[in-house]
């Protein structure tokens, strides 16, 4: 009876492991919210001067699998917003899924990170690597505004 009762827990807990596995090669974790790689279809861009709509599917992926490793920095409070510092280049980027829900925020710097306002959270990402990202794919990028 014992043998059967652990087989039986051994089987949920491997059910259990594969779904969570499973469920996260499909979903980013961006800013707190739970999107599903498959309805994430635009990047908007915000510069100084326009505004870009990033199509390019590879380009989508590899900037929406960056901010998904974005962290948790502080909370956005009246007394630290807005941050008095922006980065030159980028000022904000959003992602628009297919049901036209948008994510994202204004990009702050704050002491020496680089944070993003979103879900009433600041969450701190690497900005040199999104610039890179974003100088490679505003080329291709259309311009809306």
């Amino acid at each position: 009876m014992h043998r059967k009762r652990r087989l039986v827990l051994i089987t949920i807990v491997l059910i259990v492991i594969v779904s969570v596995v499973f469920y996260n090669k499909k979903h980013f974790s961006i800013w707190g919210f739970s999107i599903s790689k498959n309805e994430i279809k635009e990047v908007i861009v915000n510069t100084n001067e326009e505004v870009y709509l990033i199509t390019n599917p590879e380009a989508v992926s590899e900037v929406a699998e960056l901010v998904s490793k974005a962290e948790k920095h502080s909370e956005v409070t009246p007394y630290n917003f807005p941050p008095k510092e922006t980065p030159d280049k980028y000022k904000k980027v959003k992602i628009l899924t297919e049901n036209n829900t948008t994510y994202g925020g204004s990009i702050w710097i704050m002491g020496a990170n680089y944070v993003q306002d979103s879900n009433g959270y600041y969450w701190k990402f690497n900005y040199e690597k999104l610039s890179r990202l974003l100088d490679e794919a505003l080329p291709s990028a259309k311009l809306i505004n």
